[in-house]
């Protein structure tokens, strides 16, 4: 196996002398194993990685004849962060400490304590705190060494710190990208090229470009829609914000004064009590004892029927305060309904208003009562649909949230087709293929076939293993789609005011 770069080159014109032609482009320089389709390289990815997994210095062709002077004796290229060794020999820094973690592997493989380093040089051993960094070295590398550009056949000639910008602006035959790449031209050519490619694919670059920005108006027709139902929400959402804040302000202001009666009427028993105390003496009938009795037992149930209605009022305040009470993202599924601590806190408040018996003639627990009952249908409804309803209110149409997927089938049709992407080239250019999708977001589309009533949906996911249409009654029964753009029926239990909602997992 090439344990270093100069080996792995050796081996790739090993293979193109044992074979006596010419490299196949379609395959791998190295190993020959197939190429991917669209590869950019002659190698394959697993050999391009084993030979970034070594250290090297600067690959450049010196233009004169010092190559031998700042030549690294380890990767035998230009030195990179020059350091010195006691024997005054220059290497990489890189090249060096690959080298000695080498060295540490194989001691500790052969059971040594300590590992030996040497100079690959002049074989003088050495210890790794006696290396020196040499700055000064690397500068004049950098800034006088002359190089020749990498490609065959630019004749420049520069300094390595100068060769960024001239293969960035200046090299004639750096291969680079059509400027309309990214709007389908994909064509690759050497930048000295481009004017004539310019020229010749003109009506194409225009063609592609009229497409993107029909493509881009409808996109943003889409997205003023979006910014307008968003606003719309928001001025709804403000509009609930500010009616529970009124809401929690009035409950405090009852509950701060359901404490100031409880107050008083305890100081009215104590004074009951001890008033009782002082007419014992002088109680000249049972009928005034009588009478007494049944003013304390009264008293005595009014303070508490406002213990009660004070108690239920502060949990009530409490769930209203939450403010996950209106997030149905976080308990829409069952699982996520029954493992809800708030939820569980509101179920045990709401079972034990509507179980336990109240006094019928206290008519602010009966009004208490009949306020908690009317609120269990819409403070974290129990019922699958009202839940689902409620969080179809608050996701945008065709953004992918959680997993889920909101879509609208016009005119009563019950058709829907779904094909599923596993790369974002391959959903990018199928949307940009025609203007009549409409791109939800960075990985939905869809459009609606008003004349055969079918809804097509294009969505990107690299890693799924089903998708599925909700069902609007039942949360255990959903429907399996297919994600190859096959047509499926819709039935009724699936759509819900038109709307479906679907999930890739």
């Amino acid at each position: 196996m090439a344990t270093s770069k100069e080996q792995i080159h050796q081996e790739e014109e090993h293979v193109r002398v044992r074979n006596e032609l010419d490299v196949d482009p379609s395959k791998c320089s190295i190993c020959l194993f197939p190429l991917p389709k669209f590869s950019n390289s002659n190698k394959c990815k697993q050999c391009l990685e084993k030979i970034e997994a070594i250290p090297t210095g600067f690959q450049f062709e010196v233009a004169g004849t010092e190559r031998k002077e700042f030549e690294c004796p380890i990767c035998l290229c230009i030195i990179r962060n020059a350091t010195e060794l006691p024997c005054e020999h220059l290497m990489c820094k890189d090249c060096l400490e690959h080298y000695e973690k080498g060295q540490i592997d194989k001691s500790e493989r052969e059971g040594r304590e300590k590992a030996e380093f040497s100079c690959s040089v002049c074989m003088t051993p050495y210890q790794v705190k006696e290396k020196t960094p040499v700055r000064s070295t690397d500068r004049m590398i950098q800034t006088t060494l002359p190089i020749k550009c990498l490609q065959k056949n630019c004749v420049w000639t520069g300094c390595i710190m100068d060769y960024e910008e001239h293969q960035n602006r200046h090299c004639n035959f750096v291969v680079i990208r059509c400027p309309y790449y990214d709007l389908g031209c994909l064509t690759q050519m050497e930048r000295a090229k481009l004017p004539v490619h310019n020229q010749a694919k003109r009506p194409i670059h225009d063609s592609l470009l009229l497409t993107a920005v029909s493509a881009f108006t409808i996109e943003r027709k889409g997205f003023k829609l979006k910014m307008d139902e968003q606003n719309r929400k928001i001025e709804s959402l403000q509009g609930l914000y500010e009616t529970t804040i009124k809401r929690c302000e009035n409950l405090e202001k009852d509950n701060l004064q359901l404490k100031q009666r409880v107050q008083r009427q305890d100081e009215a028993i104590r004074d009951i009590k001890s008033s009782l105390f002082e007419m014992q003496g002088n109680v000249d009938s049972s009928s005034d004892l009588d009478s007494l009795k049944k003013d304390l037992g009264n008293q005595s149930k009014e303070v508490k029927n406002l213990k009660t209605f004070a108690e239920q009022t502060s949990r009530l305040h409490k769930t209203f305060s939450h403010p996950d009470i209106q997030d149905v993202f976080t308990y829409l599924l069952p699982d996520q309904y029954e493992a809800n601590n708030e939820i569980k806190q509101w179920k045990l408040l709401t079972e034990e208003v509507t179980a336990k018996p109240i006094d019928q003639d206290c008519e602010y627990l009966k009004t208490l009562k009949d306020s908690i009952v009317r609120y269990q249908g819409t403070i974290y409804p129990a019922k699958w649909k009202t839940r689902l309803t409620k969080w179809r209110k608050y996701i945008d149409y065709g953004v992918n949230v959680c997993c889920y997927v909101k879509l609208f089938l016009y005119k009563n049709s019950r058709k829907f087709s779904l094909k599923v992407f596993k790369t974002t080239d391959e959903f990018d250019r199928t949307v940009a293929k025609s203007n009549k999708w409409c791109k939800h977001s960075n990985d939905t589309a869809s459009y609606f076939d008003w004349k055969q009533l079918i809804l097509y949906v294009a969505i990107f996911a690299k890693d799924f293993e089903d998708a599925y249409i909700v069902n609007w009654e039942d949360v255990n029964d959903t429907k399996s789609v297919a994600t190859d753009g096959r047509i499926v029926p819709v039935e009724e239990a699936f759509v819900s005011n038109g709307y479906i909602i679907f999930s890739i997992l």
